[in-house]
């Protein structure tokens, strides 16, 4: 087995060039040669898993990298001849780069050496298994026990992503006063968003539907502090919501199941009767009946986006979106025959917020929670390793 052969299996067939071996390793490579006279066997799939698609699912959230993991036992009285043929494919695994992220050779206790290489995508993985594994099992035939691995498996690398209970404390870690000057990252709360993977067992409970009107949206509260509430909203098909801004909050939406769109418009101009009625009951009790009233200039439609679908990208549209006054004001619509699901994240949580109408009378109410809120992060979902005390160290 020598050296071009491994690395030339997996580069394409145009960057094949020729290697010439250093001659340092002819007399490994002929321990390799020699251990290979057995046929080659057709290489066991590992790619194949009998586990839940939702691993499959998660795959865009992470890398998409996929691992293959071989390991091998010495045969008796075959150790060190087994140490020289591991040393020799560890040696030209290393020079193999076309497709491959890492690759792991470790020595284990009781003449056991496995193999784990990484590779960029599932596709990648499956050439490997066609080309690099057969040769590896191969070399090892006649010194490993059994002429085959003691152990395989392969599959994607399981993405760091978040469970809902995790969602919530990273957030709270990042959001906290109760203005939208408050010191909070915008582009670092949107990437924890994107790291969540929706598990239905998780939010299905906070999923609700309008009995006296099934075709209404709902608005069901996760968690709600004064610095930040987690919404989730329930879209049935051809719903909407109002045109309305958010006041002094920043808001996050990520689109949880189906599609819905975002309508974005630019903040009107609202007229002298608003103003003034606001500037009445400036400091008075809260108002959820709306009774500032007045009217706006004309709603300009700035862009329409779809959220959700079938994929991730600008022609199919993307899964989160960010809006505040200073960016317009929204409105969110379910066009499709399916219903939908989408998380909004609030910082610090909406307390009012202007109505708009295509009418051109625009109307300010007090926002408040449908649900019981929870304030308590902590009891959401307990940490299974000692982080802290192991970094504190």
């Amino acid at each position: 087995m020598s050296y071009h052969r491994i690395a030339s299996a997996l580069r394409p067939p145009a960057l094949r060039l020729a290697v010439s071996q250093p001659r340092y390793m002819t007399g490994l490579s002929a321990l390799a040669r020699a251990a290979c006279r057995q046929k080659q066997a057709p290489p066991v799939p590992v790619l194949d898993s009998d586990c839940s698609s939702s691993w499959q699912d998660m795959t865009p959230i992470g890398t998409g990298e996929t691992m293959v993991v071989l390991s091998f036992r010495a045969a008796a009285g075959m150790g060190a001849a087994f140490e020289r043929v591991v040393q020799q494919l560890s040696l030209e695994l290393d020079s193999v780069e076309a497709g491959v992220s890492d690759v792991r050779v470790m020595a284990g206790a009781g003449g056991e050496a496995t193999f784990v290489v990484t590779l960029l995508s599932r596709a990648e993985a499956q050439r490997f298994e066609r080309t690099i594994r057969p040769s590896i099992q191969t070399a090892l035939a006649e010194v490993s026990e059994g002429g085959e691995p003691c152990f395989s498996s392969g599959g994607m690398l399981v993405p760091h992503a978040h469970t809902l209970g995790s969602l919530l404390q990273s957030l709270t870690r990042h959001l906290s006063g109760t203005s939208r000057t408050a010191e909070h990252d915008v582009r670092a709360v949107a990437a924890e968003l994107r790291r969540w993977y929706p598990r239905k067992e998780e939010y299905g409970g906070f999923l609700s539907v309008d009995e006296d009107d099934p075709g209404r949206y709902t608005r069901n509260v996760v968690h709600s502090t004064p610095a930040m509430e987690v919404l989730m909203m329930c879209w049935p098909p051809g719903s909407q919501s109002t045109i309305h801004c958010h006041d002094e909050s920043s808001c996050w939406v990520t689109a949880v199941e189906g599609e819905v769109h975002e309508v974005q418009f630019d903040l009107p101009l609202l007229d002298r009767k608003f103003e003034r009625a606001r500037a009445r009951l400036e400091g008075a009790p809260a108002d959820p009946a709306g009774h500032i009233r007045g009217r706006c200039g004309p709603l300009r439609r700035i862009r329409v986006s779809p959220l959700g679908g079938p994929g991730d990208g600008p022609e199919l549209g993307c899964k989160q979106t960010y809006a505040n006054n200073e960016i317009g004001i929204h409105r969110i619509e379910n066009r499709s025959l399916e219903p939908a699901v989408t998380m909004h994240v609030y910082a610090p949580r909406l307390r009012k917020m202007k109505i708009f109408r295509d009418s051109g009378e625009v109307s300010e109410v007090t926002v408040t929670s449908a649900s019981t809120t929870v304030e308590d992060v902590g009891s959401w979902q307990a940490e299974l390793l000692d982080v802290a005390g192991w970094n504190g160290a």
